[in-house]
């Protein structure tokens, strides 16, 4: 385990279009006041129907990786467990739902807030893209054509960003004084 280390879980299925953009917002240069040896990123697959490929996950740098559950439930919970697992770092985050995207210091700042206190926990609020909450969006007009146009994203850039991850917490808060 490394020191100061954040590791990021994020937990994918079956979300080719989305995933893509979560992605972009963990890596560099949209991560901002962070290195790529400050924070690692852990994609696990669920068990999409179509597996999550290993150059993707390559395309946004040294500090990103894949990792597959072929036999996976529904329930994210067994490929968060893995996720932590196989982590690297003191520090982690956890995505839940892959197909969120952050604001450009969230890394930065969950290090300075995990740092506050051994068993620290940061969260980190929830933003939504268009005029409504998720749950409503949709009944009112919003479609994945608008998302896109929001986001004006062409692979590489992305105009604006939201948040919604959490928690983010020290390892010692997952199994007490263990390190």
């Amino acid at each position: 385990m490394k020191q100061d280390l954040v590791s990021v879980v994020v937990v994918a299925y079956n979300i080719p279009r989305e995933l893509p953009r979560t992605l972009l917002s963990l890596a560099l240069p949209y991560q901002q006041g962070v290195t790529a040896d400050d924070y690692e990123v852990i994609v696990v697959d669920n068990g999409s129907p179509s597996a999550v490929s290993e150059s993707l996950i390559a395309e946004y740098g040294p500090n990103f990786r894949l990792l597959r559950m072929d036999d996976a439930s529904p329930s994210p919970a067994a490929a968060v467990n893995r996720g932590i697992m196989e982590a690297r770092g003191d520090k982690i985050g956890v995505m839940i739902d892959g197909a969120r995207m952050v604001t450009p210091g969230l890394v930065h700042f969950a290090r300075i807030g995990l740092g506050m206190a051994p068993t620290a926990v940061v969260a980190a609020p929830g933003w939504y893209l268009g005029s409504d909450v998720q749950a409503n969006a949709a009944g009112n007009g919003y479609t994945k054509a608008i998302e896109d146009l929001l986001l004006q994203f062409d692979g590489q850039k992305m105009g604006i960003g939201c948040s919604r991850s959490g928690p983010w917490m020290n390892r010692r808060s997952i199994h007490g004084s263990r390190q």
